[in-house]
């Protein structure tokens, strides 16, 4: 191949490459303007290894999802998580599901296992299982911040987990299967605004 060929095929390698990276900023940007807000509550932070670098784990109160069936073979697999907003405010698992929903009901994507819960022996059946349980591991459990900051905004967090008066729950944009997780908050104010 002559030079001015190369010269193309690398301006063309080039311009796909930063559109393929502008559409991906695009549609982060678009689940969180475009978005609907959910929270959902949190369980205390880990006292021992909370953060890795600058950015804090999240474990969410609804970690896992009882079923009576289960359609996950082995291992983690794919799954659309579909949800709603509870009475209390905070976000509800309604069902999990292994093919991309066509409902309007808000849904995200995660990774999820499948346990078999064993009920009471007994001994006509022994072993026998009473219910599954989806483990949910979620694609938001990580919540970066400004590394000066983040010691104190753990310390904060801790606090108010142990205050039952106070609700510590992440603010998550969910669009069309997609999840930006956008604040963690106290009792409404975002622990980055938090003097």
């Amino acid at each position: 191949m002559n030079r001015k060929t190369l010269l193309i095929l690398f301006s063309l390698v080039a311009a796909i490459q930063l559109a393929v990276l502008i559409k991906m900023i695009w549609d982060s940007e678009r689940v969180i303007t475009t978005g609907t807000a959910y929270l959902f509550e949190l369980q205390p932070v880990d006292p021992n290894d909370p953060f890795r670098g600058k950015y804090m784990t999240l474990r969410f109160e609804q970690s896992d999802f009882k079923t009576d069936t289960c359609q996950v073979n082995t291992g983690y697999q794919d799954a659309f998580v579909l949800i709603k907003k509870g009475n209390d405010g905070f976000a509800k698992i309604l069902s999990i599901e292994l093919q991309q929903p066509t409902t309007t009901q808000d849904y995200f994507k995660a990774s999820v296992y499948c346990n078999a819960i064993y009920g009471k022996q007994q001994k006509d059946k022994p072993n026998q299982i009473s219910h599954y349980s989806y483990v949910i591991e979620y694609p938001f459990e990580r919540y970066f911040m400004n590394e000066k900051t983040i010691a104190i905004a753990e310390e904060r967090v801790r606090a108010a987990m142990r205050d039952s008066t106070q609700q510590v729950y992440g603010e998550v944009m969910i669009k069309d299967g997609q999840s930006r997780l956008t604040s963690v908050q106290i009792d409404g104010v975002p622990i980055d605004e938090l003097k």
